[in-house]
């Protein structure tokens, strides 16, 4: 029998579920109502204790928690179009969920280090939270990182909690189909385990894994083939 773990009970964040909900829609079925019960509810946690004969934390805290994925994609389309539709608003919309409704408040883009890209979302009537991200690598057609989220929205992006953002990288490279887009999700070492684990299990990487589906049909990429089908348009 183990004297040196114990399970407590701690709260989810409805908002980090309710946000991974807008990207997904239809496909997350009736999560939404479950995340949405969990603001008054919690859930049983496992929470390492320290053994008092030895002063060791439990083996099973000492489990590796998952950090990070990478999802990728074939678009076909040139590099620097794809870039465009990452980077210029009038091309973000395919960021939105078309299953929920589309916010009247413009999309914004300061395209430099340290520079702002901030996107609202709408779940319902009751729920709306910006998004983007704050700029921390631009090479231009090739490399975008970026610290996910908006100060005042999700993930948030203010005082200490700045550094708990994830870290998205972009890279886009060259062939023969077209561009070869790869994107990297990191959680720093300053968001707890249990946190990250939450993120993930509540569909973090099927939340952007649905959206990166979407940059195939961006206003850039479907302009650019009408172009390429008729060069007098």
């Amino acid at each position: 029998m183990a004297l040196d773990a114990q399970w407590r009970y701690c709260r989810l964040n409805p908002l980090s579920l309710l946000a991974v909900h807008q990207w997904m829609g239809p496909t997350a079925g009736s999560s939404k109502r479950v995340w949405t019960v969990s603001k008054s509810t919690s859930r049983r946690c496992f929470q390492p204790r320290t053994n008092a004969l030895t002063g060791r934390r439990s083996m099973m805290s000492q489990t590796r928690t998952e950090r990070s994925f990478t999802l990728t994609r074939i678009l076909r389309a040139p590099r620097n179009i794809v870039f465009k539709a990452w980077t210029e608003p009038e091309n973000l919309a395919w960021f939105y969920n078309p299953a929920m409704p589309t916010p009247t408040a413009p999309i914004q883009v300061d395209l430099r280090v340290g520079g702002v890209w901030r996107q609202q979302m709408v779940v319902d009537d009751d729920l709306q939270y910006p998004t983007g991200g704050v700029y921390l690598e631009v090479v231009p057609d090739e490399r975008l990182v970026f610290r996910w989220g908006a100060a005042g929205g999700w993930p948030e992006l203010v005082g200490d909690r700045e550094l708990e953002a994830p870290i998205v990288t972009v890279n886009l490279r060259d062939v023969a189909e077209g561009t070869h887009l790869e994107l990297t999700v990191a959680f720093p070492e300053q968001l707890a385990d249990e946190e990250v684990r939450d993120l993930m299990e509540g569909g973090t990487r099927d939340g952007w894994s649905a959206t990166i589906d979407r940059v195939a049909h961006s206003t850039a990429i479907t302009t650019w083939h009408i172009r390429q089908s008729n060069p007098h348009v």
